[in-house]
């Protein structure tokens, strides 16, 4: 307080006048002293100091990484197409099964969501068809052994945008 009662005393007994245009006081104005950008570079490498350090070797090896597992699956993606593709979706039909259904009973399970939708997969190859595919109607028809089972009923205003939601 008394250094700033002082300043004031100094400068209210000071005759001087000190003459400065508009444009540089508005320089002066909105510039930052030296003291408010040392603060400023001193709390932005604190910041930066709490970062880990990641080598670029170490960011070469993550990107070649995340590469590799995105090819792999994409290849494992590929790879159940093709055996949903070729599965006849037949009981006892999967690669390890030894004999056929005798009688030809499609290998379909129908599950109803809570939400009404419905949909069909195979035992054998995991595949999903739903209610609004085109080929649920013909999976649906073959004759089978599984019973359908259900989770639950629930009642909701719009049934079809409540069944295509709860995908």
């Amino acid at each position: 307080m008394s250094n700033k009662k002082e300043f004031e005393d100094a400068l209210n007994a000071s005759d001087e006048q000190v003459t400065i245009s508009r444009e540089e006081f508005e320089r002066l104005k909105s510039g930052k002293s030296e003291l408010a950008q040392l603060v400023e570079g001193l709390g932005q490498v604190i910041i930066d100091s709490k970062k880990p350090y990641i080598s670029p070797g170490q960011e070469a090896n993550e990107a070649a990484s995340r590469e590799t597992m995105k090819k792999q699956a994409e290849a494992i993606k590929r790879s159940k197409k093709w055996e949903q593709d070729a599965c006849p979706h037949i009981m006892a039909c999967n690669p390890l099964s030894s004999t056929r259904d005798m009688f030809n009973r499609a290998s379909f399970i129908q599950h109803t969501l809570d939400t009404g939708a419905r949909f069909l997969m195979c035992t054998n190859c995991q595949k999903v068809v739903w209610w609004d595919d085109p080929e649920f109607v013909k999976y649906a028809n073959h004759n089978t052994t599984n019973q359908p089972s259900s989770a639950g009923h629930r009642y909701f205003h719009n049934q079809e945008e409540a069944m295509k939601a709860g995908r």
